[in-house]
């Protein structure tokens, strides 16, 4: 794997079915080993009401290795980081908002650190079957007449292998600055973030 070190950003949308979301994404981390790999898992969060809030912090203070970096009310318009009084008047900039506070993170941090940035995906049961990247997961398995919800099903087992085979995606990064997945999973290297 080299010398860099490893830490995860994950962008988390505190709607629907969540929860069964992100234990299938810790469940992963934790069998492929990347979980002791890391030096951590750092959760930004994007929430509806308190109650929902509190339950997220319950899930991530299960794990040592996890820790709630950031969150947000949905209905707050998000802020860009290099200018706080610009607010975006559209709340839902969804994991763009995770990944600009990772690219923060990287620039404060250094370079010798790789990252690996994972969301939510399929939270808001989003119409995948009537998307470009649809004949993607066909090629993979998936069946032509499927709903959207089993499309989201589909692609979040298929994504997962960007976490089970991250001894590969971390060994690209000796060579390259980027190793892509798909639907926003990627790897890449603290110089490219910086």
């Amino acid at each position: 794997m080299g010398a860099r070190g490893i830490s995860v950003f994950y962008h988390l949308f505190a709607v629907a079915g969540w929860r069964s979301i992100w234990a299938e994404h810790i469940g992963r981390l934790r069998e492929s080993g990347l979980y002791e790999a890391c030096d951590g898992i750092r959760v930004s969060v994007v929430y509806e009401d308190e109650s929902e809030l509190s339950q997220v912090a319950q899930a991530l203070n299960a794990y040592g290795k996890v820790s709630l970096f950031r969150r947000r009310k949905l209905s707050t318009p998000p802020v860009i980081w290099a200018n706080p009084r610009t607010r975006l008047s559209d709340g839902r900039l969804g994991e763009c908002e995770t990944i600009l506070h990772m690219v923060r993170y990287a620039r404060q941090r250094g370079e010798a650190f790789n990252y690996l940035f994972l969301h939510t995906k399929g939270v808001t049961n989003p119409p995948l079957t009537k998307r470009k990247n649809f004949a993607y997961f066909v090629q993979k398995g998936l069946d032509a007449n499927a709903s959207d919800e089993q499309a989201n099903a589909f692609a979040l087992k298929e994504l997962n292998t960007i976490i089970v085979d991250w001894q590969d995606h971390a060994a690209a990064l000796e060579t390259a600055s980027f190793s892509y997945a798909h639907s926003n999973f990627f790897w890449i290297t603290g110089s490219l973030l910086r």
